[in-house]
């Protein structure tokens, strides 16, 4: 259900157009985002599951504040995860390069 919710909301919001339609997440979304990636910090086998799918959501226009709660969470799994993660450094460095303000904060 979690994953559903979630790829819903990144075909959603992949395009510039449809952010405009719909600006923000709904609760769920961003709950279900949130779980994802908490439960991402559980398994090294969910966590290589579902990486690609974070770093997607975490480069489409969706709100900052799910972004940052990702970028937390990448931190975390990569303090638990550190071998796994570290093929993806140069993409958590480039998220600090992100057109919103807010997110390089």
């Amino acid at each position: 259900m979690i994953l559903l919710v979630v790829q819903e909301a990144l075909v959603r919001y992949t395009s510039r157009e449809a952010v405009l339609l719909a600006p923000t997440l709904s609760i769920i979304e961003r709950s279900a985002i949130l779980a994802l990636s908490k439960i991402c910090c559980v398994s090294a086998s969910i966590c290589a599951q579902h990486l690609d799918l974070l770093f997607k959501i975490v480069k489409s226009h969706i709100e900052f504040g799910a972004k940052t709660n990702i970028i937390i969470t990448l931190a975390d799994m990569f303090n638990r995860f550190p071998n796994q993660m570290n093929e993806r450094v140069k993409e958590i460095f480039e998220l600090l390069h992100d057109r919103d303000v807010y997110v390089r904060q």
